[in-house]
C-alpha cells in the first residue's frame, strides 16, 4: 500500500476511533449527572423522612405528657373525692355555699360527675340567691349578683324579675340622693347655675329616667344624650347643676323626697355594723 494511502487510511480511523471515545465519554457524564442527581435526591428525600419522623416523635410525646397529666388529675380527684363531698356538705350547711362550690368545682370538670356537677349547681345557685335577697347590702351589690346570675343560669334568674326593678329604682334614687348633695356642694363652690332651656332638659331627663327603671342609668344617659344631641358628660354635668335649682325651686318635694331617702338609709344602717364606711358618709355615725 502506497504510504499516503495507509496515512490517510490511518486518520481515517484515528478520527472514527476518537468520535466513539467522545460519544462514550459524553454518555459516561451523563450516566455520572444522572448518578449524582439520584443521589442529592435521595439525600434530600432522607432529611425530609428524618424532619417528619421527629415531628412525629415529638407529637407522640407532647400527646402521652397530656394524657399523664390528665390521667393523674383524674386520680387525683378520684382519691378526694369522698373527701371534697364532705366537706362540701359541711360549709353548705353553715351557709357558706360559694365555699362548698370552690371545694368541688375544679374535680367536676375532670371527672365529669353528675352527682358532683348537680350539688356544684345547686351551691351556685343558692350563693347567689343569698346574695340577692341580703338587704343588708347595699342595692347595687345585689344588682351586680343578680345580673351575674342571669348570665350563670337565666331560667332560674326569671323569677327575680319583679325583685330587679325594685333594686333598679331604689338604686336609682341612692345615686339620685348622692347627686345631690353633690352638687350642693359644688354648686356653693363653683357658683354654677343652670338655665331655663337646661332645667327643661333636666325635666325631660328626669322623666326619661323614671319611665325606665329597670335600665340602667349609664345606658338611659348615652340613649337620652344622642336624643337631645349631647355628650354624655355634658348631660351628666347638667344634671347635676340642675338638681340644685330643682332643690331650691320645690323645696317641700325635694325635702320630702331627700326625707324619705335618708329613711331608707337609716333603716338600712340600722342592721351594719356602727363602723360601716357606707353609713358613715351618709348619717354621719
Amino acid at each position: 500500500m502506497p504510504m499516503v494511502s495507509w496515512c490517510a487510511a490511518l486518520s481515517s480511523s484515528a478520527r472514527s476511533i476518537g468520535e466513539i471515545m467522545k460519544h462514550r465519554l459524553v454518555s459516561i457524564g451523563v450516566f455520572l449527572l444522572a448518578v449524582s442527581v439520584a443521589a442529592c435526591g435521595n439525600v434530600e428525600q432522607e432529611s425530609k423522612n428524618k424532619a417528619a419522623e421527629e415531628q412525629r416523635l415529638l407529637a407522640e410525646k407532647a400527646k402521652a405528657k397530656v394524657y399523664a397529666d390528665a390521667k393523674n388529675e383524674r386520680d387525683q380527684c378520684s382519691a378526694l373525692r369522698a373527701e371534697q363531698k364532705n366537706r362540701y356538705h359541711q360549709l353548705a350547711a353553715a351557709g357558706d355555699y360559694w365555699g362548698a362550690a370552690s371545694t368541688i368545682r375544679s374535680c367536676v370538670r375532670i371527672l365529669n360527675d353528675k352527682t358532683m356537677q348537680s350539688m356544684l349547681e345547686d351551691a351556685e345557685v343558692r350563693n347567689y340567691i343569698a346574695l340577692i335577697n341580703n338587704k343588708n347590702s347595699d342595692a347595687q351589690s345585689r344588682l351586680i349578683a343578680l345580673d351575674s346570675f342571669a348570665v350563670d343560669y337565666p331560667e332560674k334568674a326569671i323569677s327575680f324579675k319583679k325583685l330587679r326593678v325594685q333594686l333598679s329604682e331604689k338604686n336609682k334614687q341612692n345615686t339620685r340622693s348622692s347627686e345631690i348633695a353633690a352638687a350642693k356642694v359644688f354648686s356653693a363652690n363653683s357658683g354654677a347655675t343652670c338655665s331655663n332651656s337646661e332645667y327643661g332638659t333636666y325635666q325631660q331627663y328626669d322623666k326619661f329616667l323614671d319611665a325606665n327603671p329597670s335600665i340602667p342609668d349609664y345606658e338611659l344617659r348615652a340613649i337620652f344624650a344622642r336624643k337631645v344631641r349631647m355628650q354624655q358628660s355634658a348631660l351628666k354635668n347638667l344634671h347635676v347643676r340642675c338638681a340644685v335649682r330643682w332643690s331650691e325651686q320645690s323645696p317641700s318635694e325635694s325635702n320630702a323626697y331627700l326625707k324619705k331617702e335618708l329613711e331608707g338609709f337609716a333603716k338600712d344602717c340600722a342592721k351594719r355594723s356602727g363602723n360601716d364606711p357606707y353609713c358613715k358618709s351618709v348619717l354621719g355615725r
